[in-house]
């Protein structure tokens, strides 16, 4: 686990460059029908990621980690892939009560792909 985490190769990678985001984008077209996907440079999703019911002692409120959808405790990652569904970026920073677009709206997921949307206005124009 720890050569894993300490591999920098295998780190998640939001692209940076105009030649990353044009080939990013070219891969979501090409793997589209018909290349209707343009444009894209990542997918972004939530997942619950399920936990024990936290004890008093640990957090004020254990309700806030209750997923009403799923009927369970957890806490909401936040993950971003690219075409070849690699992760480039993920948070977890927000309770399983919590819902994604509320969780994503308080992460550094939407700073990181609102600052490449800029970028990638640039790159259309």
């Amino acid at each position: 686990m720890y050569a894993i985490n300490d591999a920098d190769k295998l780190a998640p990678r939001f692209p940076r460059t105009s030649d990353e985001l044009e080939t990013t984008s070219a891969s979501f077209r090409s793997c589209s029908n018909y290349g209707v996907i343009e444009h894209c440079i990542e997918v972004i999703d939530g997942w619950l990621c399920p936990i024990r019911v936290p004890r008093q002692n640990e957090c004020v409120e254990s309700c806030l980690f209750f997923s009403g959808h799923y009927q369970k405790y957890g806490l909401n990652v936040q993950a971003c892939a690219d075409s070849l569904c690699h992760f480039t970026a993920f948070s977890v920073n927000s309770s399983g009560g919590m819902s994604d677009s509320y969780a994503y709206q308080t992460v550094e997921t939407k700073q990181r792909t609102s600052r490449y949307y800029w970028t990638l206005l640039c790159y259309r124009r």
